[in-house]
Parts: C-alpha cells; sequence; structure tokens
C-alpha cells in the first residue's frame, strides 16, 4: 500500500519495489496520463499487484450479488461473509482498470495475482479471470500467477515452473486451463 499523504510515484522513488492495489497506479494515471505512468514504472523495475477483484467487489452495484462474481462467499464463514457483503459501490465499470493493466503487462511491468479482503483461495482465481478480461491470454496469466511471481520474489531458480530440482506444488484439472 501507498502510504497515506504520498502518491505512487513517491512512494516508489522512496524505495518501495512494488504498489499493491491498482487505485494507487489509477491515481497516477488521472495526473499525469497513463504513457507517463507506464513508462514511471517500467523505469523503476515497480511490480504492480492489481487485486482486481478487490475492485470488482468494492464497486458492483448492491443488486448484484456478491456470490454472482466470488462464488466461494456462500460457504465463507460468517464473520468474513459480514464484512465482504457490506462491500458495495456505484457499480463502476472494470474497463479503465482492464486497460491500465493491459497496458502495464505490454509494457513489461511484472504483474503479479493478488487479492485483499475476500474470500480466500476463491479470489485468486477470480483475480486471474479479470486478468483474461483485460486482455491478457490465459497463458499469459498462468505464467505471471506462477513463473512470474517467483521470478519477482527472487525465487525464479527455485520454484514457478514445473522441471526436475524445483520445489512444485501442483493441481490437476479435469478440463483445459487455457480456457
Amino acid at each position: 500500500h501507498i502510504p497515506r499523504g504520498m502518491t505512487a510515484f513517491e512512494g516508489v522513488e522512496h524505495g518501495m519495489d512494488q504498489i499493491n492495489h491498482l487505485g494507487y497506479v489509477a491515481q497516477e494515471v488521472r495526473t499525469v496520463g497513463l504513457p507517463a505512468t507506464v513508462a514511471f514504472l517500467v523505469q523503476h523495475h515497480t511490480v504492480v499487484d492489481p487485486t482486481l477483484a478487490w475492485g470488482e467487489l468494492l464497486s458492483h452495484r448492491p443488486e448484484v450479488p456478491i456470490a454472482s462474481f466470488e462464488p466461494g462467499f456462500a460457504r465463507a464463514p460468517y464473520t468474513l461473509r459480514s464484512m465482504i457483503g457490506s462491500a458495495s459501490g456505484r457499480g463502476e465499470d472494470l474497463t479503465r482498470s482492464f486497460a491500465i493493466v493491459k497496458a502495464l503487462y505490454d509494457a513489461g511491468v511484472p504483474i503479479v495475482a493478488g487479492t485483499d479482503k475476500s474470500v480466500p483461495a476463491v479470489s485468486l482465481h477470480r483475480e486471474l479471470e479479470l486478468y483474461v478480461e483485460a486482455g491478457l491470454t490465459p497463458m499469459q496469466v498462468i505464467d505471471l500467477a506462477t513463473s512470474g511471481s517467483a521470478r519477482v520474489m527472487g525465487e525464479g531458480a527455485e520454484v514457478g515452473t514445473i522441471a526436475p530440482g524445483m520445489r512444485a506444488d501442483m493441481i490437476l484439472v479435469s478440463g483445459d486451463p487455457l480456457r
């Protein structure tokens, strides 16, 4: 998070190497424009964790059931459901956020998949779906969530891919993950 009273650019200039939540980046886009924001983040090798699923939760219209886009919501513990269930906004369209994420990715800004105050495990899947909606291919999204995240953490030599000698957790899916 960018500290209160500071812009994203100021945070990065003072040593932050990652920005969590696209809202901080979007504020810079509103101030200096998308090309200048992207150039700054590329120049400073800044990692961005957009948390689009959190943004979707905060901006959904009150009449839209949360379970319609966060399917694990109905099975979450009561305390989590009550906290998340009170979140709603003006039903803002995520189109601008999608354009920012796509521009960042296309320019080589490292994007990682993270979440915040949403349904554990399930919201990460929604985050990945939203990256595809933003225009990334399913393979690009799988890469950024696995080997890409390992690289930005400096762990790419040990985790993030499936190869001899690597540590790995795997899941098997019955369908085609590229769909």
